[in-house]
This record gives structure tokens, sequence and C-alpha cells, in this order.
């Protein structure tokens, strides 16, 4: 089931609510990584490196250096550059 275009209103929709709580900017964190993931599967890299680079300032910010999801997102976006 690939309703890319679905999931980014649902997307959408999480991250307006989430805005106004400013003070969980780690959950806007991980909706971008899913934005990026979703734009990744799209064939749509500027996009997804956008979302991952908006994930990546917020994360290094507000986790420690060993934290799993920032690894992970160093990864992920190192992977949509090549």
């Amino acid at each position: 089931m690939e309703n890319f275009d679905d999931a980014l209103v649902y997307l959408n929709k999480t991250l307006d609510a989430h805005r106004s709580n400013s003070y969980n900017q780690l959950a806007h964190a991980f909706i971008f990584i899913h934005f990026a993931l979703i734009y990744e599967r799209k064939s749509n890299q500027n996009k997804a490196l956008q979302f991952y680079s908006e994930a990546l300032n917020i994360l290094l910010q507000k986790v420690p250096k060993i934290h799993p999801n920032l690894s992970f997102t160093y990864a992920k976006n190192c992977r949509t550059l090549f």
C-alpha cells in the first residue's frame, strides 16, 4: 500500500497539531523524519534531504550525541545523498 499523498496529508495535520505545542520539538523531529521517509520513497531526494536536515537540526539540540534516532537520521541523510 503506497498512499504517499494521503500519508503526507496526515503528517501535515500532525505537524499542525504539534506546532501549537512548541515545547515538544522532539516530536517535530520525528514528524520530519517521517516526511523524509515518504519523500525518499517517492524518489524526491531533495525534499527528503530537506526534512532530514530539519530533523537533524532539532535532534542535535535535544538529544545526546549517542541517541539512536540521531545516528539513524545521519545514516538516512547519507543514504539519500548517494
